[in-house]
């Protein structure tokens, strides 16, 4: 309560009124976000974005991501979906309800319930309006450690409060990702989905993870991106235990076969993975006599087995059997 009497302090010292509060631009509304999301977002798709040019796959993935947001958001008609041609595997929201799915995400993702725990993760993003309270947030950080600039004049407490505010910044951003992971979760449940995808979807960034450090020989492959982000094996235990608390579990589809032929011909840059600049994904159904090692003999990328295992969702070869379908890549 201490610590909460003095932010009140010193935040009406910073700012007396509600009102000053609006226009010295701390806090805001939806139609505050739309303005500025709309503003990134055509900033980002003139200088910063590749889009992916597959109307097919594009429409699958918003389709998905709109039926999300159907289940979740009060104005699910405002999002906009955009698929970006970047091999890293990455998702976000950005404000004002813009959407982003990276193709190097669908590399990783193995059927449908997997892709629908995404885009319900981040349409939680999006409805809890996470970005928007991240700038609210930060913009009351700022005007605080310019107030304590000002009041003090004192470089090593001002340093010392900077510390502070990033670290309790980083520490909302875990929690937010921990409270769209639920509602990635719920998103399967209300759209009929095994609700164990949100689980294997915080998996597959695992097996990721755990592939490339073995490319770079690190201990962790975290991107700075991800930094807020809780660790991967963190997350597959709570969504498990959402899984198993809301009910809907693997007796429910995955719908992998509909995923597998929507995602079989995506160009992919492979170099990240040690691989050529430009590959295919295809998808291989194991012929009898074929072995995981045979398959991954013919992959261009570093350490072919585990990369055809990991990006799989498989933990041993011997799950490599006769009939089941794989992802492969071809130069």
């Amino acid at each position: 309560m201490q610590k909460l009497s003095q932010f009140l302090i010193m935040a009406s010292l910073v700012l007396p009124s509600s009102a000053a509060a609006q226009s010295f631009g701390l806090f805001l509304n939806p139609i505050e976000e739309r303005v500025i999301g709309t503003k990134v977002h055509q900033k980002r798709m003139a200088e910063e974005i590749a889009v992916y040019r597959n109307q097919r796959l594009a429409s699958y993935i918003e389709e998905i991501g709109r039926q999300a947001a159907r289940k979740k958001a009060r104005y699910p008609e405002n999002f906009v979906f955009t698929l970006v041609d970047d091999s890293v595997f990455n998702a976000y929201a950005s404000i004002g309800g813009y959407l982003y799915v990276q193709t190097g995400a669908l590399v990783w993702l193995n059927d449908e319930a997997e892709l629908a725990a995404l885009m319900g993760h981040e349409v939680g993003h999006a409805v809890k309006r996470h970005s928007a309270r991240k700038i609210n947030r930060d913009n009351v950080s700022k005007g605080m450690l310019r107030l304590a600039a000002l009041r003090r004049r004192n470089p090593q407490e001002l340093e010392a409060l900077q510390i502070k505010a990033a670290l309790a910044l980083k520490g909302f951003g875990r929690e937010q990702e921990f409270e769209s992971d639920q509602i990635g979760a719920e998103v399967l449940k209300d759209l009929g989905y095994d609700t164990y995808g949100a689980a294997r979807l915080a998996y597959q960034l695992h097996l990721r993870s755990l592939y490339v450090a073995s490319l770079t020989g690190k201990d962790s492959d975290v991107p700075l991106a991800w930094s807020s982000h809780p660790p991967s094996m963190d997350r597959v235990r709570r969504n498990l235990d959402t899984a198993k608390r809301i009910g809907g579990g693997g007796d429910l589809p995955r719908h992998r076969d509909r995923y597998l032929s929507m995602i079989d011909g995506l160009k992919i840059n492979l170099s990240i993975y040690g691989g050529p600049s430009v590959g295919t994904l295809r998808i291989h159904t194991v012929k009898p006599g074929e072995t995981a090692q045979s398959i991954a003999a013919k992959l261009p990328v570093k350490k072919p087995l585990e990369f055809l295992l990991a990006t799989n969702g498989l933990d041993a070869a011997s799950e490599v059997k006769p009939g089941v379908k794989l992802k492969t890549f071809v130069r």
